[in-house]
């Protein structure tokens, strides 16, 4: 007869409240580095809800789901908020299901998680933006080495692992 597992209490580092685990291949993809910062806060407060009601990606949302403002748990303004998960719609983190919208007036949207943000394709405006930015954060990183390469030679004494 085996023991259960001990359930060890959390720490609470960070809260004590659910989590979200956002994949490398997520935070690496083009999708993901075409949003403003804004737009990234709206796409992990809907990841949150949608893992919350999928039971964590296990059980399909076969209804969809609804995300609406007063969902919304981050400090942005309506418009902002709105432009946000329209702009998520159109690079394919969400789709917008109409066909199981009530149609009632007023009814809120209902969305599906969707997985189009893999293939998505930047706009020729969106790519330079893109490119400018790895160019500018490849000359600071080179801008470091260089200044520790200096620092090295100026000071040898300084240097790690020096024998003597």
């Amino acid at each position: 007869m085996g023991y259960g597992k001990r359930k060890q209490k959390q720490m609470g580092t960070y809260g004590t409240g659910g989590f979200l685990m956002v994949s490398d291949t997520l935070r690496e993809s083009t999708a993901y580095r075409a949003l403003t910062s804004t737009q990234k806060l709206v796409l992990f407060d809907v990841m949150r809800l949608y893992m919350r009601l999928s039971r964590f990606d296990r059980e399909p949302l076969t209804d969809g789901f609804c995300y609406a403002f007063t969902n919304c748990r981050e400090l942005i303004d309506e418009t902002s908020f709105y432009d946000a998960r329209k702009r998520l719609v159109e690079i394919g983190f969400l789709e917008r299901r109409d066909d199981m919208k009530r149609l009632t007036p007023g009814a809120p949207d209902v969305f599906s998680a969707s997985s189009k943000w893999m293939h998505y394709q930047p706009s020729a405006a969106e790519a330079a933006r893109l490119q400018s930015m790895e160019q500018r954060k490849q000359r600071s990183l080179e801008r470091g080495q260089a200044r520790k390469r200096l620092f090295i030679e100026k000071h040898p004494q300084r240097r790690k692992g020096k024998t003597k």
